[in-house]
């Protein structure tokens, strides 16, 4: 009886690591970083590719004002191994503003035909691993002197993901 029950723990046991490998989020589908001091100077994001999900994903990029509210959503397709280089200011139609825009990244698996749609494509089912994203910002007018910061990664919750796409098809409607 003892060695019946103790098959059984490891079998549950194993069973709960599975399930947590099979249906676990990637550590880096949710990137967040932050541009400053628009006044001065535009901000530049840089995206790559490290290939780890075996093929081409989309960067959903979304950009939120200080007060939280989503000024502007676009998705782009990144090749492995390529480099996406954004302007906040053109890219996400931004205003230069002193106030910081908060940008967010979630990283999904491309549609039917390479598309990418950030008001519908990503789900929690459809995010993918492997972007590399980091931003330089500004704080003079100084063409010189810009800091550059890798993005925060993080696991995204499926409030996350649900907040970020619905409010991107309301601002795109």
């Amino acid at each position: 009886m003892l060695l019946s029950k103790a098959w059984q723990i490891i079998l549950v046991a194993l069973a709960l690591s599975m399930g947590t490998v099979a249906y676990g989020q990637p550590s880096d589908s949710l990137q967040t970083s932050l541009a400053t001091n628009l006044n001065y100077a535009d901000s530049f994001v840089y995206l790559v590719n490290a290939g780890t999900s075996g093929g081409n994903v989309c960067a959903n990029v979304y950009a939120l004002d200080s007060n939280q509210e989503m000024i502007s959503c676009q998705a782009f397709l990144v090749t492995p191994n390529a480099l996406k280089s954004l302007s906040v200011t053109n890219d996400f139609h931004t205003t230069a503003a002193p106030h910081p825009i908060t940008i967010k990244i979630l990283v999904s698996a491309p549609g039917v035909g390479n598309t990418c749609n950030a008001a519908t494509n990503p789900t929690l089912a459809t995010l993918q691993p492997g972007l590399r994203s980091w931003m330089v910002t500004f704080s003079t007018p100084s063409p010189t002197g810009g800091t550059e910061n890798v993005f925060q990664t993080s696991t995204p919750a499926a409030s996350d993901v649900n907040t970020l796409v619905n409010e991107c098809a309301f601002i795109e409607a």
